[in-house]
C-alpha cells in the first residue's frame, strides 16, 4: 500500500497541520473555512490526491486510542458479555454500564476521532470534486475511498450513540450547531455513500496489498449495513457478490487469519509507524509475568466446544500466583514497535460475509442453504457440522445457531457481539441478568458532555440526564 513510508507520514502530518485538529471544538469551529484553504493546490495532481487519502488512513492507524485503534473492541467487549478488567479499574464504567456524559473516553476515543475522520473525508471529497486536473481513475478511486471511510465512521457512531449530527461538508459555520439526525437518516446516508463507492472503486487494490479500499470492501460493508437494517434480500445479494468473487478465501489455519498476508482479509489497516504491529496485540497480550489488562468472561469461554480451534488458537491462558487468566489471542505480536511486522489490523474479513449470508437466508427460511454457509465457519473451527447433527433444524433454532457462531467467531473483534445483541433486541434479556446496574437505556452510550456544552442543539440520550 505505502511504498514510500516517509512521504506517507510527511503528507499525513502536513495535511493535519493545514486542515485538521485534534479537538472537536476546533473540528467544528476553525479559524477560516476549510474549503478556502487551497484545495486546488492539494488536489492539483494525482500524486497529491493519493497522498491526501493515504494520509487519512495514516490518521486512523496512528491514533491507537481511538475507536479505530482497539477502542471499539475494548469498549464493546466490556459493555457486553465478552470482557472484564483483570487488574485495574480502567473503563470499568463500560463494564458496569455506569457510563455518564462525563466519561472522557466517549469524547476522546470515539466522538472526536470519528468526526475528525469524517471531516477529513469530507475535505477530500470536496477537493476531488472541485479539481479540474485529476485523472479520471484517481478521481474515482480517491473519492470512493473517502466515501467508504465516511460511511464506516457513521456506522460506528450510530451504533454507539443512536441519532448523531450528519456532517457532509467542511462548512464550519453550519456544522457547529447541527442537531442530531435520526438513525434512519444516518443509515440512508451510509447506504448511499457505499453504493456510490461501489460505482467508483475497482476490484484491484491500489498499492498491491489490502490496506486501501477496493470494490469488494464497499460491497462487504454494504452487506453488513443491509443486515443491520433487516434487508435480507440485499444482504444476501451483497455478501454473495463478495463470496462468489473468488478474491478471498477462508484460511484453514485460524492462526493465519490476522496475518498481514491473510487471504481472508477484505480490508486491513497498515501499522503506523511502519515498524509496528497492532494495538490490539499490545492491549490484550500481557508482558512477562504480568496480569493481562482484559480477561475473557467465563460465559464466553463456556460457549465453545472443547474441540473448537477458535478457543484453542484465539485465546490464551496464563497462571500467576495461583490464578488463571484467559485473554484474547487473535493477534500474536504483543510489542507494537521494534519487532518484525507480521500482522495488520483486520477491519473486515470473509467469515463475516458467510455469516451475513447465512442469517439473511435463514430469515428468508432458506434453511438448507443457510446451513451450508454456517458449516463453512464450523468446518474451519473443527466442530461438528450442523448438516450432520441437526439437518432438520427449525428456522428459529438455526437463527440462534448463527448468532452463537457469530459470538464465537467475532469475540473481541470490532464490537460485533455488542452490536449483535442490540440489533437483535437481546441486550436487555441477556445483559440484564448478569449486570446488576443494567438498564434498558444502556444500549446507547451518552452524548459526551463536552459536545453538549459546545452545541446547545444536542439533546442527551434517555437515561443520562
Amino acid at each position: 500500500m505505502f511504498s514510500d513510508k516517509t512521504k506517507y507520514i510527511t503528507i499525513y502530518l502536513g495535511l493535519l497541520s493545514i486542515f485538521f485538529t485534534v479537538s472537536c471544538k476546533k473540528l467544528i469551529s476553525v479559524d477560516s473555512p476549510i474549503n478556502q484553504l487551497g484545495s486546488d493546490v492539494v488536489y492539483n495532481s494525482d500524486a497529491n490526491a493519493i497522498s491526501a487519502i493515504t494520509g487519512l488512513y495514516s490518521s486512523m492507524s496512528a491514533n491507537a486510542t481511538s475507536f479505530v485503534g482497539s477502542g471499539t473492541t475494548i469498549f464493546c467487549g466490556l459493555s457486553s458479555d465478552e470482557l472484564h478488567n483483570s487488574s485495574s479499574i480502567t473503563y470499568d464504567d463500560f463494564f458496569n454500564n455506569t457510563l455518564s456524559s462525563s466519561t472522557s473516553a466517549l469524547d476522546l476515543n470515539i466522538w472526536t476521532p470519528a468526526y475528525n475522520y469524517i471531516y477529513q473525508a469530507n475535505s477530500i471529497i470536496a477537493g476531488v470534486d472541485h479539481s479540474k486536473t485529476l485523472g479520471s481513475s484517481t478521481r474515482s478511486q480517491v473519492k470512493g475511498e473517502a466515501l467508504l471511510i465516511r460511511a464506516f465512521c457513521y456506522f460506528y457512531l450510530v451504533n454507539f450513540f443512536g441519532d448523531v449530527p450528519l456532517v457532509l461538508s467542511t462548512d464550519y459555520q453550519s456544522n457547529a450547531m447541527l442537531v442530531r439526525s435520526p438513525s434512519s437518516k444516518i443509515y440512508e446516508q451510509i447506504t448511499e455513500d457505499l453504493q456510490v463507492s461501489q460505482q467508483l472503486l475497482t476490484v484491484t487494490y491500489p498499492g498491491g496489498n489490502r490496506g486501501r479500499i477496493n470494490l469488494y470492501t464497499a460491497t462487504a460493508f454494504l452487506a453488513r449495513v443491509y443486515l443491520y437494517q433487516k434487508d435480507w434480500n440485499n444482504a444476501e445479494t451483497q455478501s454473495s457478490s463478495v463470496i462468489n468473487s473468488s478474491a478471498y478465501s477462508l484460511v484453514s489455519n485460524p492462526d493465519s487469519v490476522f496475518l498481514s498476508a491473510s487471504k481472508e482479509a477484505i480490508w486491513q489497516l497498515i501499522p503506523v509507524p511502519a515498524t509496528a504491529n497492532t494495538t490490539e496485540g499490545t492491549n490484550f497480550i500481557p508482558g512477562s509475568n504480568t496480569v493481562p489488562n482484559y480477561e475473557l468472561t467465563g460465559a464466553l469461554l463456556k460457549s465453545f466446544p472443547a474441540s473448537d480451534k477458535r478457543k484453542q488458537r484465539w485465546t490464551k491462558t496464563i497462571s500467576l500466583a495461583g490464578n488463571s487468566f484467559t485473554y484474547p489471542f487473535k493477534y500474536k505480536a504483543r510489542t507494537a514497535a521494534g519487532v518484525a511486522v507480521s500482522e495488520y489490523y483486520v477491519m473486515m474479513r470473509l467469515a463475516e460475509q458467510y455469516l451475513i449470508r447465512a442469517e439473511a437466508k435463514a430469515q428468508k427460511n432458506n434453511l438448507n442453504s443457510a446451513i451450508q454457509d454456517v458449516d463453512k465457519i464450523r468446518q474451519r473451527a473443527g466442530i461438528t457440522l450442523l448438516s450432520i447433527i441437526t439437518p432438520n433444524i427449525s428456522q428459529k433454532a438455526l437463527i440462534d445457531s448463527i448468532a452463537l457462531e457469530r459470538k464465537r467467531e467475532f469475540f473481541a473483534e470490532w464490537g460485533h457481539r455488542w452490536f449483535d445483541l442490540k440489533r437483535t433486541d437481546q441486550a436487555h434479556s441477556i445483559l440484564g441478568t448478569i449486570k446488576p446496574d443494567w438498564q434498558s437505556t444502556d444500549t446507547l452510550y451518552p452524548i459526551p458532555k463536552p459536545q453538549m456544552l459546545l452545541n446547545s442543539n444536542l439533546v442527551q440520550n434517555p437515561g443520562y440526564n
